[in-house]
């Protein structure tokens, strides 16, 4: 059958058409131990967007090839960095596709990714991130037995710069205690599931059901943990290009809002830390809260269900709230007052509320003015 998908930006150029190494999902090819992959196994494309990464891809990349369920394709969308990249992946070359692009974002890069991939399952993976064993034949067995699920993220291990590393990396990320069980509708024991039971892998539960009102709280699903299913992305369902924050967030919520998702109890993902001036630690909150607000009005204020209103404007006001008291840190009591009055329209007046100290400050410039003072004459004492 004829490839009719559209050609790619004429600022992208293709190094290599094809990945040399032979997927596992293929028919009747054993799988290591001897057993038969199912007839219904899916094939994945791994999508790898990477921008001035060269020192830290090819780990990124090994960690693919060390994956005992092997891929169809492995993408590498080069977002026209500016290091050594391309000559660090020369030794890879006849193993993966190589894709470069002028510079346009992560979204763009990702979404080019989605739309070269072939395979029936596409797996991201950020190229400051490693996977763990396993994590390709797992996630494979869950698409192939459940076709209800269109987005698969798990949990994550987070490796500091210092080498060590952190258990349970999706609770760092929660601004308010996760509900799981309130969340999903549903879930089971990995060992119930075909492919699992029998594949050395330790046990863990998998939850299955709307995550589209849990995305609006918090941010949970790292991206290099997430497979998704390629046939269930309708055109709108793309990574965000015109944020300069939380691309994937809109994604994934963009994907919620139609299909059933799960999550892993369990780690397949290494999600490592490091100095990288573009990485959101290292993003300023009033970035983060204008890029918030921004997704809340494209995505949730527009939704019918009544029972996520309360919710909505929660996470509004405590947006507003962030702005307030960096325009007073920023001595801008103007911004302030606005982001203080968009407050209360989103929460009412009430006593006591955080909100009142910061409005204190910005109505009574003078005020404000001895407080900055005093900051600035204590950072000066801790000074060396």
């Amino acid at each position: 059958m004829p490839d009719t998908r559209p050609d790619p930006p004429s600022s992208a150029r293709i190094f290599s058409k094809s990945i040399k190494t032979p997927p596992i999902g293929g028919h009747g090819e054993a799988r290591p131990g001897g057993r038969e992959m199912l007839a219904h196994a899916g094939t994945v494309s791994v999508v790898i967007p990477t921008y001035n990464r060269g020192r830290l891809i090819t780990a990124a990349i090994d960690s693919v090839l060390a994956q005992q369920r092997r891929p169809l394709e492995i993408l590498v969308i080069d977002d026209g960095s500016t290091d050594d990249t391309e000559t660090r992946l020369a030794p890879y070359r006849a193993r993966i596709r190589y894709i470069r692009q002028d510079n346009h974002g992560a979204g763009a890069a990702r979404n080019l990714g989605i739309q070269e991939a072939r395979g029936d399952y596409i797996a991201f993976l950020d190229s400051d991130d490693i996977w763990l064993p396993g994590k390709l034949a797992m996630q494979c067995a869950i698409m192939d037995a459940r076709p209800d699920i269109a987005l698969l993220c798990s949990d994550f291990l987070i490796r500091r710069s210092d080498g060590s590393t952190r258990v349970g990396g999706v609770h760092t990320w929660l601004e308010r205690p996760m509900e799981w069980d309130k969340t999903f509708d549903e879930k089971c024991r990995s060992l119930e599931l075909d492919g699992l039971a029998q594949g050395g892998h330790p046990p863990f539960t998998l939850h299955i059901g709307d995550i589209y009102g849990a995305l609006l709280g918090h941010i949970f699903v790292l991206t290099s943990s997430c497979m998704v299913r390629r046939e269930a992305l309708a055109p709108e369902m793309r990574f965000a290009e015109d944020l300069p924050l939380f691309e994937d967030w809109e994604f994934f919520a963009r994907v919620a809002r139609a299909r059933r998702c799960a999550y892993m109890d369990t780690p397949t993902t290494i999600n490592r830390g490091h100095d990288d001036a573009v990485r959101l630690t290292r993003c300023d909150p009033v970035t983060k809260a204008r890029t918030r607000l921004a997704l809340i009005d494209r995505l949730w204020a527009h939704d019918p269900e009544p029972a996520r209103h309360g919710l909505l404007r929660q996470v509004r006001a405590e947006q507003w709230l962030i702005l307030a008291k960096q325009a007073m840190l920023a001595h801008d009591p103007a911004q302030a007052r606005q982001a203080v009055r968009e407050y209360l329209n989103c929460r009412g007046r009430r006593f006591p509320d955080p909100v009142w100290p910061v409005a204190a400050l910005a109505w009574i410039p003078p005020l404000g003015q001895l407080v900055a003072r005093v900051r600035r004459s204590r950072e000066r004492e801790r000074r060396p």
